[in-house]
């Protein structure tokens, strides 16, 4: 179980870590947000560019706890502690749609993703021997 609960850390990591470095280079806010009443959204490549950095540096952590964290209760909990992070993200995301600043087509994906991670996080750390 540990082998798969690894190999968890690692997709997720080297998920977190190819959107966080092409958002970075390519930040597109135009394609997520809606357009503002004023005009341009140079503000919005900027945030996405943080939010890219964040990403960025919790893929490269992820990937660290894939193969760093040698005890088995230590990953295990690492696991559960994913599991939080990513119930979180889906509720900020939830809240993003509602405030209808952001199309709804650019936040579903992670609404309907993040939980179905948060529940093989928490299965594999709070089951998994």
């Amino acid at each position: 179980m540990l082998n798969v609960l690894r190999g968890l850390f690692y997709i997720d990591g080297a998920v977190f870590t190819l959107v966080g470095a092409v958002v970075l280079f390519m930040p597109a806010a135009k394609a997520a947000a809606l357009p503002p009443a004023a005009g341009d959204t140079p503000h919005l490549r900027d945030t996405r560019r943080l939010l890219a950095s964040a990403y960025l540096a919790a893929g490269l952590f992820l990937l660290s706890c894939g193969t760093g964290i040698a005890g088995a209760a230590y990953l295990r909990l690492a696991a559960v502690l994913r599991a939080v992070s990513l119930l979180v993200l889906v509720g900020v995301n939830q809240l993003q749609i509602r405030n209808g600043n952001w199309k709804r087509a650019s936040l579903v994906p992670y609404v309907v993703a993040f939980p179905l991670m948060a529940l093989a996080y928490l299965t594999l750390g709070l089951l998994g021997g």
